[in-house]
């Protein structure tokens, strides 16, 4: 009788020992499950911050590749504007010389 009523305790036990390793096992489950949403959540969140600097960097680029063309188009027209202004200069030295000798 002592063996049969151990064998039902250890029975008991077994079942719930087997109970709380499932409610364990569950409780880890879903922990892990969370710990794996919460990781996307952030995975998302740095990609997103990622793309706002990457579209941010990429606007302050064209910005600089504007002004510097804007840049470029100045000088050369200040540059145009020089070479006639000298060359005009040349010419009218040349004629005054030309009119001093002769």
């Amino acid at each position: 009788m002592f063996n049969r009523c151990m064998s039902s305790s250890r029975l008991r036990h077994r079942c719930r020992m087997a109970a709380c390793m499932q409610v364990m096992k569950s409780l880890l489950d879903s922990v892990e499950r969370q710990e794996r949403i919460d990781l996307k959540r952030q995975r998302k969140q740095e990609t997103s911050d990622e793309r706002l600097k990457r579209v941010s960097q990429q606007r302050l680029d064209s910005l600089l590749s504007k002004h510097k063309d804007n840049l470029r188009k100045d000088i050369l027209k200040k540059r145009s504007v020089l070479e006639r202004e000298i060359a005009n200069e040349i010419h009218v030295r040349m004629f005054l010389s030309l009119l001093l000798s002769s």
